[in-house]
């Protein structure tokens, strides 16, 4: 049984139509990843045994939702991987290795240097001349 706080009301959950339905779709999806991280904690009998999950929709989830899930994943040694049609840059950046397929190839990804890191970088290389 799964129970649920969601905007101060707990919901109760017995069964995958009952989960579906109590919540919101990011949601059940968390409890869901939630319970098999326990499952999986129990079935593994050394924590240091690193585990890959392949995980679908994670476009279903707020960016900060994912982000929140792969900490708590990273606690139990479960690695991700995902493919998605479109992902912001923050979610992108959770992940060490990004790739794209294309027409049968894979490239490798690497995230350029966002405005903003570029305007902190040069706001610091200016104030460390100026000491």
């Amino acid at each position: 049984e799964f129970s649920i706080m969601e905007n101060g009301q707990i919901k109760h959950a017995r069964n995958a139509k009952e989960l579906k339905d109590v919540s919101s779709t990011g949601l059940s999806y968390l409890a869901l990843i939630t319970f098999f991280t326990g499952v999986t904690s129990m079935l593994r009998k050394q924590d240091n045994t690193v585990v890959c999950w392949p995980i679908d929709e994670l476009g279903d989830l707020a960016p900060e939702n994912i982000e929140a899930m792969m900490v708590l994943l990273k606690k139990h040694n479960i690695h991700i991987m995902s493919a998605t049609p479109i992902a912001d840059r923050h979610v992108l950046s959770l992940f060490n290795r990004r790739y794209l397929l294309d027409k049968q190839k894979i490239h490798e990804v690497h995230l350029p240097e966002s405005k903003l890191e570029m305007l902190l970088s040069h706001n610091d290389s200016e104030v460390a001349s100026h000491v």
